[in-house]
Formats: C-alpha cells, structure tokens, sequence
C-alpha cells in the first residue's frame, strides 16, 4: 500500500469500462515540488493546449493547498480519489523515482495512462512488470527521456552517420551542467544509495539515455564523482565514462558546480573519422527552446561548417501532444519504446555499481 492512496492496489482485472474519448484529456499533476514546474506550462498553454487541467495532489498538504489555490484547481488527496474519478483520464506523475513503479501500478490499475519524468524508476524488475501491466490495460507510460520516440534532433544525428559521408563514429563529448547551492532536505536526493552519482541521474541522464538512441546498448559505465560544494551527502560533480558495441567511447561530464553560463545545455559533440557531429542549444526565449546540429568536415586539416539544421522540442522535452494523443486513441506505448524506457533504469541500475568517489577537502 502507498503512501498517497488507502487502500491496497487494484488489480487490472478490475478496470472501468472505458471512458468517452475526449479531444482534450483531463490530468492531474501529482508530486508538486517538481510537478508545480511542469503545472505552470500546462496552464500557460491550457487555453489551446493538449490537456484539460482536471487537479492537483501532494502529501504536503500545505503545498496542495497553495498550488490549487494558486492555479484554481481541485485537489485531490491520494490517488484513491484520483481513480475513483471517471473525468481524469491521466496523470501526470512526479514523484521521486525509487518505487515510482507502486504508483505507476495502482494507476494503471484504475486505467489511467500516465506521463512522468526522467529517472523513470531505479528497479528493472519493478519497471519490467509495470510495464507490461500497461501492454495489458492499453494505456501508455511515457517519460521525458527517454521520450516515446527519438526526438527530431537524434533522428537527424543518426541520418548522418549512417549516410557515412563522415566516416565511421569514433568518440562522443557531451556535457550537461547548472549552478545548485543546495543544503539537506532529508529527500531521496540526499541518499546516496538512491541518488548515486547525483549529477549523472539527475541531469546527465538526458545525455546517457541519447547517446544509447544515437550508439545503442552501453556495454561498459565507468563514473567518477566527488563533492565540491554541495550540502547534501551525495556528490555535485561527475564523469561517467561510456563504451559502446561499435567501438565508439564517449565521455559525459555533468555538475552542479558551474556559475551563470550555458546551464541545461545537453551538448553532444561526435568525432568522426572524417569530420564532427555537434548538437547544441541555441539562445531563445524559456517556453521556445531550440538545438542546432552542425556538421564540420575536415579538409586541409581544419575543420569547416557545411551544414546546420535548427529543431524545436529539444530532447528531454516532455513529450504532451504525444502523450494526449496516445491517451486519447487508447494506445499503450510500442515494444520499442519499453525496451527503451527498460535500457535507461537499467544504466541507473549500473550507477550504484560504477560510482567511484574522490575524496575531497
């Protein structure tokens, strides 16, 4: 039994009859800490967005408060209630991942598809079962990364290495980094068996889980991580080290140490035999997001630019229109996109066993 509902989970067997289909599904955010977050960006776009903002949950009662009144929504008080409402066609849940996959089973039980963010769980088992609990129901599971199909961006980044202009793919540079100058909250955060190399869950993440869609199955993880200026336990600053069936090794360097400049930048640099792939944000308005992919080919020993695409909808967005369109046509996620969400807690799975601290004064 979880914490957010009062009773023991449904079984599948016991499913609704389906709802009426709606052209705009209704969701609740669950999870506000974070979910206020994405919350804000359904309700500036609710007037012609994918969704109908149907409520708001959180144990922190104060916080539940504050955000429905905020924001003029219901709030619901445990995902009981949630289920027990025929109008809620989904959730969008933001909890913290370990034993993310209870919740998930509990609403897929009471036929809610759900959307939820990266790290989707830190359990294979748990996550392997939830999701095939979803095949069987017929609703859809999608996370922000990795997202339900590989974005524009990564499609574009692939199409150019197998056209093998460039050469084969050698190595891979990426980084990920942001300014955090947090203290202790007691929050899975601050446990290092939860959160093990902190700056490579929480952000990096976005950066393994493209460099698989782009490489494939990772078959070595090395990190190294230590504590520069963090206040809580676990590390603010880390380097996972990466080797892929191909041949190709890539490093990712990911902190929550560097001040004022390109924060949230998911850079990805590709060194090939012939030239180099780079993807990287482009400056625009927050809500507008936009990466460029640039080709440079070596000739004369430089390195030139002979092409350069711009894409919306960066990776690690949260995939909305897709979502509502699988919950509004009643389909659960691909065989593809399971392996896929399965191959990520499978890396965060690793992490535990990779993690090497460097002691620090």
């Amino acid at each position: 039994m979880s914490a957010l509902t009062n009773r023991p989970p449904l079984s599948v067997a016991s499913l609704r009859p389906a709802r009426p289909q709606r052209m705009r599904p209704a969701i609740v955010i669950v999870g506000l800490r974070y979910g206020r977050t994405v919350l804000q960006g359904l309700m500036n776009r609710n007037g012609g967005g994918a969704f109908d903002v149907a409520g708001v949950c959180d144990l922190d009662g104060p916080l539940a408060e504050e955000v429905s009144a905020c924001f003029g929504l219901r709030r619901f008080r445990c995902l009981e209630e949630i289920i027990e409402t025929p109008s809620v066609d989904c959730v969008g849940l933001f909890t913290g991942p370990t034993r993310r996959a209870g919740f998930l089973d509990e609403l897929i039980a009471g036929g809610k598809a759900v959307l939820t963010t990266k790290p989707f769980e830190t359990d294979v088992d748990a996550t392997a079962a939830v999701l095939a609990r979803a095949r069987q129901a017929g609703l859809s599971v999608h996370c922000n990364s990795p997202s339900p199909a590989p974005v524009a961006e990564l499609r574009h980044m692939q199409d150019l290495m197998a056209s093998g202009i460039w050469g084969r793919a050698v190595q891979a540079r990426a980084s990920i980094w942001a300014s955090y100058r947090e203290t202790a909250d007691g929050s899975w955060y601050d446990r290092c068996e939860e959160c093990p190399a902190a700056p490579i869950l929480r952000l990096g993440i976005y950066t393994l889980n493209d460099l698989c869609d782009l490489f494939g199955e990772c078959q070595s993880l090395d990190i190294l991580s230590s504590r520069i200026r963090t206040g809580r336990p676990t590390a603010d600053n880390a380097v996972a080290q990466m080797g892929f069936p191909s041949g190709v090794l890539a490093s990712v360097q990911s902190s929550f140490c560097m001040d004022g400049y390109m924060a949230y930048q998911n850079e990805i640099e590709i060194l090939c035999e012939g030239g180099v792939i780079r993807r990287q944000r482009e400056a625009s308005e927050p809500g507008e997001e936009r990466t460029s992919v640039a080709v440079y080919a070596a000739q004369g020993g430089m390195l030139r630019e002979v092409d350069r695409q711009s894409f919306s909808q960066p990776s690690g967005t949260y995939p909305l229109e897709h979502f509502a369109n699988a919950v509004v046509r009643n389909q659960s996620n691909s065989a593809e996109y399971d392996a896929r969400l399965l191959r990520s807690v499978a890396l965060i799975d690793r992490l535990r066993h990779a993690e090497t601290r460097i002691a620090t004064s």
